[in-house]
């Protein structure tokens, strides 16, 4: 729509400050015009107050915790989860680094086992949900490690099998902004549309962690369904802003009821019945 007449600076911030815009458009009036303008506010000190300790939510105990990584490993070992069905990458060699570590130091912690494929790792954790009922933890490295069990995946979905996945993804800061971690020349190749949503039908639930602070809370979440009827795959993902993030030496580690950790014996049922 063409003007009929040129509107000159006068008549146009008139007419925007009449439409509500006038505080957004001082910057084009005059700084004496514009201080007239501005409105005053009355300043009051305000007094400084430390932090203190980490609120503890109910159902959550606190922990030692230095790192985003060993917070979600304590979620997983709090899940009653034995063995950790890894796949390394560039990602996750966290989880190496701190099951070394508990090893060390006598700290309970799963036992790493190093597959030779991802499908192997997926048909491993399968198996072992089968024997233990108690919903497995595979970690796979990145999108590309997400596609490469391939069938097992319907294989999965259709035995109902209770499998928490966790998988990284690019990282979200390029110029160290955080100061702790920065993405790396070969994260720009690996990050694809969407990646928590590739298993489409195959999932039972899915989930990017975004923030260290609710890390545990979203792990419980996921063994939670992974061991409620029908079972299935809930698969998560993180950046390694959270892999990375410092957090003070105690952290709280939220936990669910140890009751609901546990899916129902139906397969060994139905192996019973027909023996």
């Amino acid at each position: 729509m063409e003007l009929d007449k040129q509107i000159d600076r006068r008549t146009f911030l008139k007419s925007a400050a009449i439409a509500g815009a006038g505080i957004p458009l001082a910057m084009y009036m005059s700084k004496a015009k514009a201080a007239e303008a501005a409105p005053v506010v009355a300043t009051t000190k305000v007094a400084q107050v430390s932090a203190g300790p980490a609120i503890v939510p109910p159902q959550a105990e606190v922990v030692d915790a230095v790192e985003g990584t060993e917070l979600m490993l304590k979620a997983v070992a709090a899940n009653g989860v034995n063995k950790i069905f890894f796949n390394g990458g560039t990602d996750n060699f966290h989880f190496m680094e701190y099951v070394a570590k508990f090893k060390a130091l006598h700290i309970p912690t799963p036992d790493l086992i190093q597959t030779v494929h991802e499908h192997t790792g997926l048909c491993a954790a399968m198996g072992y949900f089968d024997w233990t009922r108690r919903p497995q933890f595979l970690v796979l490295h990145v999108a590309l490690g997400t596609i490469q069990p391939g069938g097992a995946w319907d294989e999965a979905w259709r035995r109902s099998s209770g499998v928490v996945v966790l998988a990284g993804s690019v990282g979200q800061t390029t110029k160290g902004e955080l100061g702790y971690t920065a993405r790396g020349g070969i994260q720009f190749s690996q990050e694809v549309y969407n990646q928590e949503a590739m298993l489409g039908s195959y999932a039972k639930w899915n989930y990017k962690i975004e923030r260290v602070e609710n890390s545990s809370v979203i792990i419980n979440t996921a063994f939670r369904m992974a061991a409620s009827e029908p079972c299935g795959v809930c698969y998560m993902t993180y950046p390694m802003e959270v892999a990375k993030a410092p957090l003070c030496c105690t952290t709280p580690l939220h936990l669910h009821p140890p009751g609901r950790r546990r899916a129902t014996p139906r397969h060994c049922a139905k192996q019973q019945g027909s023996s």
